[in-house]
C-alpha cells in the first residue's frame, strides 16, 4: 500500500471563502437568524380559552373578549360573525359582561353591533381612521 501524505488541498467545499467584516449568509443567500432585517411583530401562541381565563382572573375580561372576537373573525373568514356565549361561559365570562363590552366597542366605533332578542349578537369589525384590527386575509 502506497502512503500518500494527507493534504487539505484535495478536499473542496462549495462554500464561498470567508471575507473579514462581511456577514456570512446561509446557503440560500439569506442572513442568518438574528441578523439582518427584523421580522414582524412578536406574538405568542396561547390557547384561546387559557387567554380568556387569564384575563378574567386578572380582573379584566375585556382583553380575552378582544382575542375571542379576533378568533371568531379568523374562523369565519369574515368581518361579520355571531358571538356565541358558550366558550365564554366555560371561561367564567357572563353574557352580561360580553354584551357590556360589545356595546362599549360599538359606541367607540370599533364594531357595528346588532343585538337580537334570544339570539347571539351579530358583530361587524370596522377599521377606524388610522387604526386597524390586526387581521390578515379577512
Amino acid at each position: 500500500m502506497s502512503e500518500i501524505p494527507f493534504s487539505l488541498d484535495r478536499f473542496k467545499t462549495n462554500e464561498p471563502p470567508e471575507v473579514p467584516g462581511k456577514k456570512q449568509a446561509t446557503p440560500r443567500g439569506r442572513p442568518r437568524r438574528g441578523e439582518g432585517q427584523a421580522r414582524g411583530p412578536a406574538f405568542v401562541a396561547v390557547p384561546l380559552e387559557d387567554g380568556i381565563r387569564m384575563a378574567v382572573q386578572t380582573g379584566d375580561p375585556r382583553g380575552g373578549l378582544r382575542d375571542y372576537l379576533l378568533y371568531l373573525a379568523w374562523k369565519t373568514k369574515s368581518r361579520t360573525f355571531l358571538v356565541p356565549s358558550q366558550t365564554l361561559r366555560r371561561c367564567g365570562v357572563s353574557k352580561n359582561v360580553k354584551v357590556r363590552y360589545l356595546k362599549r366597542l360599538h359606541t367607540t366605533g370599533w364594531i357595528v353591533l346588532e343585538l337580537r332578542p334570544r339570539k347571539s349578537p351579530q358583530v361587524t369589525l370596522v377599521d377606524r381612521p388610522g387604526k386597524r384590527w390586526p387581521l390578515r386575509g379577512v
